[in-house]
């Protein structure tokens, strides 16, 4: 399947960040961030991304952050947010992300920190 965002080019026309702060921004062709250079997405990314829709909607109704959610899960922050924005398949099923969330919301009830 063609990537969405690139259209088979397998580069964007955008702004590119480095350092993290917002520093040392650039505007023009970058690689794409969807397909990874390679002008195709997996037939099953549409759906990865319905998956990642749902879970990302499941962790703000319980007002959990990413960073939270990913320290609990014992995983990187940007692993959450691939998964939510559906950019690999996702390894967290709606029932974990549920119980995590529930867990992480009775812990900060309770003062700890997560």
């Amino acid at each position: 399947m063609i990537c969405p965002a690139c259209q088979g080019a397998k580069k964007i026309y955008g702004v590119a960040c480095r350092g993290g702060e917002h520093k040392n921004c650039r505007l023009g062709l970058h690689p794409c961030y969807v397909c990874h250079e390679t002008g195709e997405i997996p037939d099953e990314a549409p759906l990865w991304r319905r998956l990642g829709v749902q879970l990302r909607e499941i962790r703000q109704r319980r007002g959990v952050t990413m960073g939270q959610l990913a320290r609990y899960l014992g995983i990187k922050v940007t692993d959450v947010s691939d998964q939510e924005m559906g950019r690999v398949e996702p390894s967290l099923s709606t029932g974990r992300v549920i119980e995590a969330c529930r867990e992480i919301r009775t812990r900060l009830r309770a003062g700890e920190e997560v």
